[in-house]
Order: structure tokens, then sequence, then C-alpha cells
């Protein structure tokens, strides 16, 4: 299994801003490259955002030494966590200005009686990003909050029916 630690490359100063979720804003272009290659072994992606999802349109795998690149090599290569793990690190990382782009929910107690507008828009959010760089959605929201699949789900139709969600799935 890779681990994974991925830096941002320059995405194009061109690129298009798209909200993704109520608040959620995510370029159409993202560039990334992993930072500690696993066994001599380098991946840069470029991903563009189609219908919410980021897509890869270029790999570029560069190996160390006297290694080759075979079909099984390419194989291998786990491009779902490697779209997975660029999104969430373009998330994470810090703007322009030092603007936060996306962080963990503070200490959060669960309402009692059903989610308030806040817990919404971070399951839209979570949702939206997770969706976006491939991952399952419902799984992310039920394991960063805490709480039942059912809860989730729930959770997540309430904050399409208001219209914080725009990715469809």
């Amino acid at each position: 299994m890779w681990h994974m630690t991925f830096k941002m490359l320059a995405w194009p100063d061109d690129a298009q801003r798209v909200e993704v979720a109520e608040g959620l804003v995510l370029p159409d272009r993202l560039r990334g490259v992993e930072s500690t290659p696993y066994e001599g072994q380098r991946v840069k992606l470029a991903l563009e955002l189609r219908a919410y999802r980021y897509r890869v349109v270029s790999l570029t795998l560069d190996v160390e030494g006297e290694r080759e690149i075979t079909g099984s090599t390419l194989r291998k290569l786990p491009v779902g966590h490697l779209v997975n793990g660029i999104a969430w690190t373009y998330a994470r990382t810090p703007g322009p200005n030092g603007e936060e782009r996306f962080s963990p929910i503070p200490q959060w107690d669960r309402p009692e009686d059903g989610p308030d507008s806040d817990t919404l828009l971070r399951v839209a959010h979570l949702f939206a990003l997770e969706y976006a760089s491939g991952g399952t959605p419902v799984r992310r929201i039920e394991a960063d909050l805490d709480v039942p699949r059912s809860t989730a789900e729930n959770w997540v139709r309430r904050a399409k029916d208001r219209g914080l969600i725009r990715a469809a799935s």
C-alpha cells in the first residue's frame, strides 16, 4: 500500500472557480505531485473538475535509478487514492492570502434534535469535497462526524433538500 503525501503544484492562473456546495469553491483544474516517492516512483497528476468530480487528464510517472515502468507498475498505481489525496491536500492548504479553504470540524456535540444549519453546511462541504475527489461521501460524513450511516444519509438528504449540495450522486 502506498503512503502518500502530496504537495500542490501551481494550478493555472486562469482556472475557474466552481461552487460545489454552499460556500465551498474548488478550482476547475488542479495539479499535484506525490512528495514521498514509493519504491523510487514519483507521480504527478493534472485533474479537471467535470460534473463536480475531478478527472485525471494527465499522469506522469517517474522512476529512479535502473528501474523501468512496466504494465505491472502502471496497474499498481492507486489512481483513485491519488486523486483523493490531491483534492483533500488542496482543500486543507491555506489559500494564497492565508485564508482557510476547508478545515476539520471543531469540537462538536451532535444535536439531540437533529442537525442545525451549521451541521448541514458541514455535511454539504464534506459531501461535495469527497464527491469531487472520487470518494464515498456518505462514508466520509459517517466517519468524520462519527454518526451512523442512516444518520449521515438523512443529513445528506436534508442538505440536498436545502440546496446546499450541488453535486449529484
